[in-house]
């Protein structure tokens, strides 16, 4: 059991605190607004403590003389680092991660700053760079939602929907698996609220929101079975021109697409215009009807809408969908509103909330336990655990059918240490050195650690 301290009751903070809360960790959560702080006790069980969380009497009233861990997700990057600081100087906390999200902290080369020395953050997470890799592995994949790269990058796990193309609704999986000649599992349907570990009698329903699991180098066959036809990125427009759009811009333009940028800030625009090579960037409200038509939008080969404002995003995700362009990915931060965005079939979203919470409780899971990556599906109803067996691991010696897990707990795959890959059947045999792909639900998660 941790006794962790979580400094920012914001969206970011309420996930990590809900997660390390249902595994039975000691959790207190600081913040320095008291309004706040009551909307977390409506929906977790924790302790509170009003004030600023860099300040050392505040620290030291939420016990950070007994604390494992410190996490910091204010909205300062400044009062993070220095929560980090405090907590490293006068209380000896062994593990402090903080959100930083200003790039002139994000550029210094890590050890220059980041060491114990001088700023002793330990781990720092940069929700825009997060989100905006993720933006592109998803778009990069014709037909998902979220990407993700697990086992040394060999394996892809991917979120899709269901099209009514797929030529195989109402099919058997056991039936479908026979007829696609590549090897891949569906470990993860979200049916109409519903969470479902398929099972060879399961089938495929329009509208099913899937997570596959598959070799990398079969990621686009797969999909394009699935009724996902692969289209190359070749025209792309980006609405928002924040730390997140910028960066994705970066990467598109190192693809070598053909982009064109919206941003309704004059300053950020000609900052954006400096810095851009090749972008054509143009300032003007997204929500402007005339000027998507005027910039060809339903000649695009996809939208990303990356504001900071969401109902803004949602509307201007509508109104790209509305001039026929199919890949349209649209940020949301409030977790409010990701309902509604599944109301009005914005198949693809990205959450900066669950993005940022997962690569945290990575590196929370790697202090007490040999969890070798992690990544939150579902809008955090589940974890896919990538973990690696040792010769003093339980789950060594047996096969996947003997290892005795609970129904929320599933072995998606078996990797061996020459790369082998088998996709998980009762008879598989767990040894030291392989490497494991599970999927869990988040109250079963202390049976996993169990395993290593």
């Amino acid at each position: 059991m941790l006794n962790a301290i979580v400094v920012g009751a914001g969206e970011v903070g309420i996930s990590i605190a809900q997660n390390l809360s249902a595994e039975n960790h000691n959790v207190v959560m600081i913040d320095h607004d008291a309004h706040k702080l009551q909307q977390v006790l409506d929906v977790v069980d924790v302790q509170i403590v009003e004030g600023v969380g860099s300040h050392p009497d505040v620290l030291e009233q939420a016990g950070a003389d007994r604390a494992h861990l410190l996490i910091a997700v204010t909205q300062s990057d400044e009062v993070n680092m220095i929560a980090c600081q405090v907590a490293h100087s006068l209380f000896g906390i062994n593990k402090k991660i903080a959100r930083v999200r200003d790039m002139a902290y994000l550029n210094i080369t890590h050890n220059r700053l980041y060491n114990r020395e001088d700023m002793p953050v330990d781990v720092v997470i940069s929700p825009e760079k997060e989100v905006a890799d993720a933006v592109v592995r998803a778009a990069e994949v014709s037909g998902s939602f979220d990407v993700t790269y697990m086992a040394g990058n060999t394996l892809a796990l991917i979120g899709l929907k269901i099209p009514k193309e797929c030529a195989y609704l109402g099919v058997k999986f056991r039936e479908v698996l026979e007829r696609i000649e590549y090897n891949f599992r569906a470990i993860s349907i979200f049916r109409e609220d519903r969470v479902i570990y398929p099972r060879g009698e399961d089938h495929l329903e329009e509208g099913d929101e899937v997570y596959l699991l598959c070799k990398r180098d079969d990621r686009t066959a797969i999909m394009e079975e699935l009724g996902h036809q692969h289209k190359p990125m070749q025209d792309v427009m980006i609405i928002g021109g924040g730390h997140i759009g910028y960066e994705i811009a970066l990467q598109m333009e190192a693809r070598g697409v053909n982009l064109r940028l919206i941003e309704n800030n004059l300053e950020r625009a000609n900052f954006l215009a400096h810095h851009l090579s090749h972008a054509v960037v143009l300032y003007g409200d997204a929500l402007d009807s005339d000027l998507l038509v005027q910039e060809n939008v339903s000649a695009m080969d996809a939208v990303f809408v990356m504001t900071s404002n969401d109902p803004s995003n949602i509307l201007a995700s509508i109104s790209a969908r509305k001039f026929g362009v199919e890949n349209v990915i649209t940020r949301v931060a409030s977790r409010m509103l990701m309902p509604l965005a599944d109301t009005l079939h914005l198949d693809k979203v990205i959450s900066p909330r669950e993005i940022t919470a997962s690569r945290i409780l990575q590196h929370v899971r790697r202090t007490k336990s040999r969890v070798e990556d992690l990544h939150s599906i579902h809008q955090g109803k589940l974890e896919v655990i990538e973990l690696k067996v040792t010769y003093n691991s339980p789950s060594h010696g047996r096969t996947v059918g003997s290892l005795g897990l609970s129904e929320g707990v599933k072995v998606s795959a078996v990797i061996k240490e020459d790369g082998t890959v088998f996709f998980a059947e009762g008879h598989i045999p767990v040894e030291e050195g392989d490497t494991l792909i599970l999927v869990t639900r988040i109250e079963c998660i202390n049976e996993i650690e169990l395993m290593v």
